[in-house]
């Protein structure tokens, strides 16, 4: 596995600049020039591959069969003159320290440690092949709701430095949601595969769908999921056709995963397509991984690791166990601002919280008393 840039100006390099009239794109579609990247803008992208997913002179050459009329297909085609040229994207190559930071979502979700091996697996297979990048099969975590499905992935895909895309399914009114509405409605818009690889530079996003065991058939019976049938196949995923581009696309990169805490509900056509992996509740003695994990992630994402160390003392620990997620999130942040009021900003040595600074109210106690312990992303 190679090194990868971790800074958030490395990870997503820039693209090269084309000379691009955005003001007039029926003089950008005709020009000439080659739509590639030359060996300089290559070389400059360590950490990652540069892989083809559109191809633009198709696109070029279906903007240019439109007349005017056709103002809403000239809107969708004129994007990608906006967006990154060339039709190609990202994909971060797996960095030497991928086992290790995983070890380290081991220890924090330790009732995962099924699906995480099923991941390591696959990293290990990925690094040997042309694509460097991870990729593994379809994967549905099935299990209780708290149990950590959500937050577990969301993790992955920081130390991949990838998005982390989630839809709910719950709520899916239509298949055009994954596979877009025909170019041929007035009011056809693209679906969000096509989308987030249009506007984000990555090609390899992790891409969850959250509770699909809860979609249903609208009153037409028609099939909300039925664009996964293509995406969730290895063979086909490469050369995906939203409706309203009408021509294909390469989706293969994305790593799909799915949520359910019913499997009994799915149909067999979309359960088979994936590899289900049970995530089992969580038991109070994972609770010191747990709370200790929700500290640290605050620390980090706020930047706070300026100022206080990135463990918690065990008497804190002790007296957050027993409570729900959601309220020891509350009690760290407000702890952390109490904390603060004493804190000696000028002197470099970080300080651990401590027993002073905790905040227990009448909520903690509710909360110790009727909340089982588990995850929520709320």
């Amino acid at each position: 596995m190679s090194n990868l840039k971790t800074s958030p100006g490395d990870l997503y390099p820039e693209f090269p600049k084309e000379d691009f009239d955005t003001e007039n794109l029926e003089k950008t579609y005709k020009k000439k020039k080659p739509l590639v990247f030359s060996n300089e803008a290559l070389n400059k992208c360590k950490g990652f591959s540069i892989v083809p997913i559109f191809d633009m002179d198709k696109i070029r050459a279906a903007f240019l069969e439109l007349d005017r009329s056709e103002k809403n297909r000239k809107a969708l085609l004129g994007k990608f003159a906006n967006r990154p040229i060339c039709g190609c994207r990202y994909v971060p190559i797996l960095s030497e320290n991928f086992i290790k930071e995983l070890s380290l979502i081991k220890k924090d979700f330790p009732n995962c440690l099924e699906f995480l091996n099923f991941i390591e697996d696959f990293a290990y297979l990925s690094s040997i092949s042309n694509r460097l990048c991870l990729n593994f099969p379809p994967v549905l975590l099935a299990g209780p709701p708290g149990v950590g499905k959500t937050a577990v992935l969301t993790r992955l895909a920081s130390i991949v430095h990838v998005p982390f895309r989630k839809i709910d399914c719950a709520t899916l009114t239509s298949p055009a949601v994954i596979s877009g509405s025909p170019s041929t409605y007035a009011d056809s818009r693209p679906g969000f595969i096509l989308e987030m690889l249009r506007d984000n530079p990555i090609a390899n996003p992790l891409v969850l769908f959250d509770e699909i065991d809860k979609v249903v058939e609208d009153y037409k019976g028609l099939d909300m999921l039925g664009g996964l049938y293509t995406l969730l196949e290895g063979n086909t995923s490469n050369s995906f056709s939203d409706e309203t581009l009408d021509f294909p696309f390469d989706a293969s990169f994305i790593n799909f995963c799915a949520s359910a805490n019913n499997t009994d509900l799915m149909s067999d056509a979309i359960l088979s397509r994936f590899t289900v992996i049970y995530i089992e509740p969580l038991e109070e003695s994972h609770s010191k991984a747990i709370i200790s994990s929700i500290y640290r992630e605050i620390i980090v994402s706020g930047s706070y690791d300026r100022f206080f160390k990135l463990s918690l003392p065990d008497e804190l620990v002790d007296a957050l166990t027993g409570l729900s997620p959601r309220v020891i999130k509350k009690i760290l942040y407000r702890s952390l601002g109490r904390a603060c009021k004493s804190l000696d900003k000028t002197q470099r040595k970080k300080v651990a919280l401590s027993l002073e600074n905790l905040v227990l109210d009448t909520e903690t106690i509710s909360d110790r008393a009727k909340v089982p312990f588990g995850f929520n992303n709320t």
